[in-house]
């Protein structure tokens, strides 16, 4: 059995990721306001998403006392999912053969864990590389709750003040 690379991995995530970018901004000119990949528990996915300023805005005026949510939650942005699906049917594919085909080397959780870790260190990679520019950067994982870990990756993707907001409106959920 072939340990899976990593290396190969971060590579398709990142180039998966820039056209996801590049095809949001050409699609939503001037109004992108946040990105992010999520994932599954099981790590049979990868995927895009992608909020603009006038739907955040639309969003948080029609229910004031969730701003935050709306800010936060991927699965209520404009764009989820379809976004260099190529790409990311690709990288979906390739977790999902790995885990369904139990061709990874390490344990599922570290190998869960690598996976994760890989895509925060994308992200965090190109916020450096100012491909993020003015927009609040997630990363998620669907029916997941650990809101240290969420926390870390907000706090690791975004400035001081976002990942604070994030922190509080995280820990107000009980």
């Amino acid at each position: 059995m072939q340990p899976f690379d990593f290396n190969l991995f971060r590579q398709q995530v990142k180039e998966a990721t820039q056209n996801a970018l590049i095809e949001a901004t050409r699609q939503y000119t001037g109004e992108v306001c946040a990105f992010a990949l999520y994932s599954d528990e099981g790590v049979l996915t990868l995927s895009p998403a992608v909020n603009t300023l006038s739907y955040l805005q639309k969003q948080q005026a029609e229910d004031p006392d969730n701003t935050e949510y709306y800010q936060w939650s991927p699965a209520e942005w404009k764009n989820e999912g379809n976004l260099a699906t190529e790409d990311f049917n690709q990288l979906s594919a390739l977790l999902r053969n790995t885990v369904l085909g139990k061709t990874y080397t390490e344990s599922f959780p570290r190998f869960r864990e690598n996976v994760f870790e890989t895509v925060v260190s994308v992200l965090e990679e190109m916020r450096k590389e100012n491909w993020f520019q003015n927009m609040i950067l997630v990363f998620t994982i669907t029916d997941y709750d650990n809101p240290r870990k969420e926390s870390n990756w907000i706090k690791r993707l975004n400035d001081s003040v976002h990942a604070e907001n994030f922190r509080l409106w995280r820990h107000s959920w009980g």
